[in-house]
């Protein structure tokens, strides 16, 4: 059975970033603080994960650089590393990613219609959606 504690704060909700991915996090020795909140609203916690999901695992190494200063396998790491934390490191990562995903693939779609097209690298994402 899962946790339902990762699925949803104890009303059924809690407060979301709208857009947590790296570019709106700084982090300070063990001080953190989360900037551009334009797109909070309340809901599950899993859209946050997915867009941050998003964000990490469907984004090219190019785009990565460019908007956090990073490589991939660097903001891979620091996605696994921030998963198990949130999660309480309880279960496996696949397992979370597969929960996560279908709120990544939404936000995706959701990102391609604000633009006015598609993103490629994004489509597999957006499949699983559908299969």
């Amino acid at each position: 059975m899962q946790d339902p504690s990762f699925h949803q704060g104890e009303q059924g909700g809690t407060s979301l970033h709208g857009d947590l991915h790296f570019g709106n996090a700084i982090f300070r020795g063990n001080e953190s603080w989360f900037i551009d909140i334009g797109e909070l609203w309340y809901g599950y916690p899993l859209w946050d994960l997915g867009v941050f999901m998003s964000a990490v695992n469907y984004s090219p190494e190019e785009k990565i650089r460019e908007l956090y200063h990073m490589d991939k396998r660097t903001a891979l790491s620091f996605w696994q590393t921030f998963l198990r934390a949130y999660s309480g490191g309880d279960r496996p990562l696949k397992e979370l990613e597969e929960e996560i995903k279908p709120y990544a693939a939404l936000r995706s779609l959701l990102v391609q219609r604000v633009i006015g097209r598609l993103i490629p690298e994004r489509q597999p994402l957006v499949e699983c959606l559908f299969a």
